[in-house]
């Protein structure tokens, strides 16, 4: 009796991993903010900071449920950061990332598009042009830096 259940069951182990593991790939992409703690070495900013997370915390209701109090203690932790001390700017690429390169990138993005949907040799040619020229400005633009 349990050897005819044995298919269905490892097909059902089988489904759960996979599912578990595409969740797991999905969760990997989502990306986090960057606060600009520099903010709090000033120390008003600190100190409103703090203020603000201490009346915040003061006016939930505490609730049975310790997910929900995890929860509301990100979002509040979360909104008073985001309000008081900001997100973090990107400058990894500043100094190469400008306006040309962005115009080599959209027009190689542009030539993929037409290779993807009419596959043809000169479109080809020209997608492979466009993303030859976009690397040359990129890798210019970076030994410039």
């Amino acid at each position: 009796m349990i050897c005819s259940f044995l298919p269905c069951l490892s097909w059902l182990l089988c489904n759960r991993v996979w599912k578990s593991r595409r969740d797991l790939r999905i969760t990997l992409y989502i990306r986090s903010r960057k606060w600009n703690v520099t903010k709090l070495q000033n120390l008003d900013i600190k100190n409103k900071y703090k203020k603000n997370i201490a009346q915040k915390l003061n006016e939930i209701d505490p609730s049975p449920d310790t997910e929900l109090e995890w929860d509301n203690l990100k979002h509040i932790i979360n909104d008073v950061a985001h309000d008081e001390v900001g997100v973090r700017k990107n400058t990894k690429n500043a100094g190469w990332f400008d306006e040309e390169f962005r115009k080599s990138i959209k027009a190689k993005n542009e030539a993929r598009k037409k290779c993807i949907i009419r596959d043809t040799r000169t479109s080809r040619e020209e997608y492979i042009k466009r993303r030859n020229e976009a690397r040359k400005i990129c890798r210019d633009k970076r030994n410039d830096k």
